[in-house]
């Protein structure tokens, strides 16, 4: 599962709500193009095998296309503010067993 934290939902549905009224944009998550293990987010549209992530007022806020369900079991999308600016960070959680 997928796990998208309350300052990432809370980025992401601001980021969404600066698009036009209506629009059927969203954020997608895909792998980083020539970045193994990187990952990036495009503006895109739903397509029907999405797995969707929504705000707690039930904005579509982020979009997982079917064939990468597995390859982000595990992972957290978090927003922060580090020493080197804020931004998205997008990681795998470290197995405590």
């Amino acid at each position: 599962m997928l796990t998208v934290t309350e300052a990432a939902r809370d980025k992401l549905k601001s980021r969404l709500l600066r698009l036009k009224t209506g629009s059927k944009t969203t954020i997608r998550l895909i792998p980083a193009p020539k970045k193994p293990g990187k990952w990036k987010m495009i503006w895109d549209k739903e397509r029907p095998e999405d797995q969707v992530v929504e705000s707690k007022e039930g904005i579509k806020i982020l979009l997982v296309g079917a064939d990468l369900v597995r390859a982000i079991e595990g992972m957290v999308v978090d927003f922060r503010t580090t020493s080197q600016g804020t931004g998205f960070a997008i990681y795998k959680l470290r197995s405590t067993t």
